[in-house]
């Protein structure tokens, strides 16, 4: 091993043991490079319009006369500030805002520019802005030799967020706030010369709720929320099996064990995870009109004869277009793909769907 790799190696594991130490003394799990990004808000474009939502997306009241099988909901895990707070609805975590939506798309956007990020998609009519993919160093040092790791060395860990605005009906100066984060780990290929530099390609990792937790009490700390109350407010929610993959006249479909309402937006938020790209909504028959697009394919599809054998040679992959239905039968709800003509997906694509969304909505 010659004397330039010895160095690195020793580099390497004394990152990991000052890392060790950083994890134990907390701090959260992002940290990103705050480039030349300045955090000023971007001003909205003329003429911007952000969509309405409707009464199937408001927050119903704890209290102690609720009637007996009504969904439970912790209607706040911050104290209200005059900024606005943080709601947990079973599995879903969300921001209530007491800002027009325009004047949050504006703080939204220059929060994750002071973090270093730049916005690589926005949507104002529907209200959602899209994040590029930035190296997350929480468990690179941060001691003196840091600058000199950095230059050697990579993370392993690649973040990035997708915002979606919903202006709360009957209130316009009050706006309801999700973050999802998509997740890359690098992984080494090729390691069988183990003292020779490997190989490495990005692949996906899961989609990490308490990552898009961070980001959102992060956000309220933008707006003005205290770094204590932020640090409170931290707990995990519990996770509660509520899915399962059926088969419907040779289709796979998806059962889930929750109401519309609930469904309606976790089946939104699980897209916005993927990647998906969600160019519009029918929420009264319980549609969702989506594109693979570009993230999805790179990240979810790319991998030997897999993106060959879906498409068998097609072209423009990334814009093909599906729909995604959520019907409630019941005390439940069935989620399944179906083509553009409104065709039950049978193929390996549906069953490719139905295992992502699963794998989100469980």
């Amino acid at each position: 091993m010659s004397r330039l790799r010895l160095l690195v190696s020793l580099l390497m594991l004394l990152a990991v043991l000052s890392g060790t130490v950083a994890c134990s003394t907390g701090g959260g799990k992002a940290k990103y490079e705050q480039g030349g990004n300045s955090g000023k808000p971007l001003e909205v474009p003329p003429g911007l319009q952000l969509p309405k939502n409707n009464e199937s997306l408001s927050v119903p009241i704890v209290t102690g006369g609720e009637r007996a099988g009504a969904p439970v909901v912790d209607r706040r895990l911050l104290p209200a500030t005059p900024h606005g707070r943080l709601i947990q609805e079973g599995g879903i975590r969300y921001l209530e805002i007491d800002q027009s939506p325009e004047k949050v798309w504006r703080e939204a956007q220059g929060f994750f520019r002071s973090l270093g990020f730049n916005i690589e998609y926005q949507d104002p009519n529907l209200g959602i802005f899209q994040t590029d993919w930035q190296e997350n160093r929480v468990y690179n040092p941060s001691n003196w030799f840091a600058r000199l790791l950095n230059k050697v060395s990579s993370s392993g860990l690649m973040d990035k967020y997708r915002v979606r605005l919903e202006r709360i009906e009957g209130d316009a100066n009050r706006t309801r706030v999700y973050i999802t984060h998509q997740g890359l780990e690098e992984v080494a290929i090729n390691e069988d010369y183990p003292t020779e530099v490997v190989e490495t390609r990005w692949q996906p990792r899961p989609a990490d709720p308490e990552l898009e937790a961070e980001m959102m009490l992060r956000f309220l700390v933008f707006l003005g929320l205290s770094e204590e109350q932020a640090r409170q407010a931290m707990a995990a929610a519990r996770k509660v099996d509520r899915a399962e993959i059926r088969e419907t006249d040779g289709a796979p479909v998806l059962l889930v064990k929750e109401n519309f309402a609930r469904t309606w937006r976790r089946v939104g938020l699980a897209m916005d995870r993927l990647g998906l790209i969600v160019d519009d909504r029918n929420r009264s028959k319980g549609l969702y009109f989506i594109r693979l697009g570009e993230d999805f394919i790179q990240h979810r599809l790319k991998k030997p004869g897999f993106f060959d054998r879906l498409f068998k040679g097609e072209t423009n992959v990334a814009d093909k277009r599906y729909l995604i239905r959520v019907d409630e039968r019941g005390e439940v709800c069935v989620v399944r793909p179906y083509d553009e003509n409104g065709k039950p997906l049978t193929g390996d694509i549906g069953k490719l769907l139905i295992k992502l969304l699963h794998e989100q909505l469980r």
